[in-house]
């Protein structure tokens, strides 16, 4: 028997996503040891929105020692591919967006306070820089996990 594992934040999951398939977000998988009892004797497959989620959610299970494939492209190739998806009619941004807009738009505040020559929204804009490589570095995103749950991102 196979299970879906859909790893993307309950936001982006709630949208749309393969019918069927179980949400367990990749930023939640520090309770990933309570589910293990689910993955017994199933053919587990993981899967995001193009992959990448994914192979870090499979980094995870092999630590755990639980098999674990990963659905190559995620739902973009799913969707290619002619699968249905559940789709929901109101779209909001996804959780990657929310982080940029936030970030972005906070960048250019601290920037055009800088201008006025003060030496705090320098460092602060440089520290806005430095998260945004931690998060690349590490593949984990603080900010994402807190505006996951915001009451906008919920239902």
């Amino acid at each position: 028997m196979q299970l879906l594992v859909d790893v993307r934040e309950r936001s982006e999951f709630i949208d749309e996503h393969i019918p069927g398939s179980v949400n367990i977000p990749l930023s939640e998988f520090d309770s990933l040891d309570a589910y293990t009892p689910v993955f017994s004797g199933k053919s587990v497959i993981l899967i995001c929105r193009s992959g990448a989620r994914a192979q870090s959610a499979k980094t995870e299970f092999d630590t755990r020692r639980i098999s674990a494939r990963v659905y190559s492209g995620g739902i973009l190739a799913w969707k290619n591919a002619g699968k249905p998806t559940s789709l929901q009619q109101k779209k909001r941004f996804s959780i990657a967006r929310q982080v940029q807009i936030v970030v972005g738009l906070s960048i250019v505040v601290t920037a055009a306070l800088a201008g006025l020559g003060s030496a705090h929204f320098i460092a602060l804009t440089a520290g806005l820089g430095a998260a945004l490589f931690l998060s690349g570095l590490t593949n984990t995103c603080v900010l994402g996990s807190f505006l996951s749950r915001m009451p906008w991102n919920r239902r």
